[in-house]
């Protein structure tokens, strides 16, 4: 790969090495490039080859040109928003309808304009060269050099590095921008504080309201001695309660046009279920030739989700790609926000970003590392007793599959069990073994030792797949399950064990026995708001034509002493099971004001995209 960055608008030949190609590139601004409400900016890139004809991927993975830019309210950020980007008009003569040109978010402080050249095909003859012209680019950011990077990926070796800049200045009185950090078009969680920041250009005197006929919000001045002359900055912090829309407007200025307000519209999110269907994923190369499969939205599945310590939200996403199931990990501290692709790897597997066959494993989060533990959680046909595990606080972000010389013996090879962390282990329980036999044995992985020690062979509760439990008040609670994957023998009992007092209990969900709901065919446990849950889909017959139908419930432990439990908020779910047969249902807490439910079915033939439920703080 290589990358170039000089200053706008000088040119520079590269010596690509793998090819005999000798390419020169330049990027200028088509006349003034200016900042600010309402700024258009042209910028005109050329790239000329000076070598040997070359060519396009025929198969596999395309080849592309790079633009990357920086975002945000900054200096030298070309777009405040990754939305204005996308609102670039892009204009490639006689190529128009062979090459394609995306923009896609790498992160949350920069973006990438991919320019690929179409599968197979001429790149450039010999002494030929392609213009490319960006235009309506409005910026509004601060007065400074704007840096962009421009290069490609037709040779593994790097060239040439230089920047590209240039220096910006309205050309009269203007709001340079007004932003907000969570950015515009986050949908914020209810108490969010939210600060909205702004600079102005000629324009010393504003007020800001929450709409156009409020009273003026008091407001801190943030205007430094360092910022370039005639600039002025501000800020206010808010409590977010409900979707609102704030107006800076500038007054008092003869030579300011009439009504020079802008807008931010801040979005909050309503408290009860949210479908998971807002949920955009972000800086994905599909490396597909259609041009359909490189752009959003795309298909894909969330199979398996990471709760980071309350701060970062990890998930394992697949999708049809090349005949077969793709995987790959995203993160994001908002999961109603943007989605980031995690450059994972996957240590003697190059052709893998998740662990082969591990994309559907149960998943935790322990000793700041992700762990992928055993077969799958849906796939009767996908057994294993492997580990594997990425460790966050490496840079390389590489799974590794552990290894057990210390271990005695070690647990069986099996699908559909559940993982947990207790304390430093990772325990694992139940499942389906490899020959078809429902377990209910239970073993732990003790994380300082990487050694596996087995708590029980059987327990007292059917051996069983297709359940999650979870560990609250220093217990392991278990609920529901069936035989097998596809089975009529579901289970709809409670199980409790006492990790300092080891011994499986019995109990009632008394709730479920007065509404004669019949046994779920999914169904987890998880602990929130400092409450044990219980999201089940259940059973039932039709009232219109004795049909079976399945039914969506939710329940909370009230008292844990007497194990009285009581109805959920279940409204917004109904209907959102993948299946009428047996399926996995993950429940995940974050940030105390998600309740997170992932549905994963073996069967399944579409997209389902997780349901969330938001609270108050």
């Amino acid at each position: 790969m290589f990358n170039y960055s000089g200053v706008m608008p000088d040119s520079r030949e590269v010596a690509v090495a793998g090819q005999d190609i000798k390419l020169a590139f330049s990027v200028q601004a088509e006349g003034p490039f200016t900042v600010g409400f309402q700024s258009k900016n042209t910028l005109i890139i050329a790239i000329t080859n000076q070598g040997e004809q070359f060519k396009q991927s025929a198969r596999g993975t395309l080849r592309h040109f790079y633009l990357d830019c920086l975002l945000g309210a900054k200096p030298d950020a070309l777009f405040n928003l990754f939305e204005d980007a996308k609102k670039v008009k892009f204009n490639i003569g006689d190529l128009k309808d062979k090459w394609t040109l995306n923009w896609v978010q790498i992160d949350k402080a920069s973006a990438r304009l991919k320019i690929t050249p179409p599968s197979g095909s001429v790149v450039l003859e010999k002494d030929g060269s392609v213009v490319i012209k960006l235009s309506s680019i409005v910026s509004e950011t601060p007065i400074g050099e704007k840096k962009i990077e421009f290069g490609g990926d037709f040779s593994t070796q790097p060239a040439a590095d230089f920047d590209i800049a240039t220096s910006v200045k309205p050309d009269k009185p203007n709001i340079l921008y007004f932003s907000s950090e969570p950015p515009e078009g986050s949908k914020n969680l209810p108490g969010t504080q939210v600060t909205l920041k702004w600079q102005t250009y000629k324009l010393p005197n504003y007020e800001l309201t929450e709409d156009t006929k409020s009273r003026s919000l008091d407001v801190d001045d943030t205007t430094e001695a360092s910022d370039p002359p005639d600039t002025y900055k501000g800020e206010k912090t808010i409590t977010c309660a409900s979707t609102q829309d704030y107006f800076l407007t500038c007054i008092d200025d003869a030579e300011v046009p009439k009504n020079l307000t802008r807008k931010l519209n801040i979005k909050v999110l309503g408290i009860g279920w949210q479908p998971g269907s807002t949920i955009d994923l972000y800086g994905y190369d599909s490396g597909a030739p259609a041009p359909d499969s490189v752009r959003f939205p795309l298909k894909l599945q969330s199979t398996m989700l990471f709760n980071a310590n309350d701060t970062e939200l990890y998930g394992v996403f697949q999708h049809d790609y090349q005949g077969r199931k793709r995987p790959l990990l995203f993160s994001t501290g908002n999961p109603f926000g943007a989605w980031f692709l995690v450059e994972s790897s996957v240590d003697g597997q190059p052709d893998w970003r998740i662990p082969e066959q591990h994309a559907v494993s149960p998943g935790v989060y322990a000793d700041n590392k992700l762990w992928l533990i055993g077969g799958s959680l849906v796939d009767p046909d996908n057994t294993s007793n492997q580990v594997w595990f990425l460790d966050l606080n490496s840079d390389e972000k590489l799974w590794k599959r552990l290894d057990f010389p210390g271990s005695a013996e070690l647990p069986s090879a099996r699908m559909g069990h559940a993982a947990l962390k207790i304390k430093n282990e990772i325990w694992m329980l139940g499942g389906r073994d490899e020959d078809g036999n429902p377990l209910n044995d239970v073993w732990a992985l003790k994380l300082e030792s990487n050694t596996w020690r087995n708590i029980s062979k059987n327990g007292p509760w059917m051996g069983r797949c297709l359940f999650h439990p979870v560990f609250f008040m220093n217990k392991i609670w278990l609920y529901g399950g069936a035989q097998e994957p596809f089975a009529e023998t579901l289970y709809d009992d409670l199980w409790v064990y006492d990790v300092d007092k080891p011994g499986w209990i019995e109990k009632t969900i008394q709730i479920l026995k007065d509404m004669g709901a019949q046994n779920p065919i999914a169904s987890g446990l998880q602990v929130f708001g400092n409450k044990l849950r219980l999201i089940g889909n259940f059973r039932a017959q039709s009232n219109k034509d004795d049909s079976e139908i399945t039914i969506l419930k939710t329940f909370t432990l009230a008292n844990e002493s007497n194990n009285a439990w009581e109805k959920f908020s279940d409204d917004a779910v109904q209907g959102s099971s993948p299946d009428t047969t047996t399926y996995s249902l993950q429940l995940l807490s974050f940030k105390g004001q998600m309740l997170i439910a992932n549905a994963v079915s073996y069967q399944q033939k579409e997209r389902l995209a997780p349901y969330i439920y938001v609270s108050s703080q």
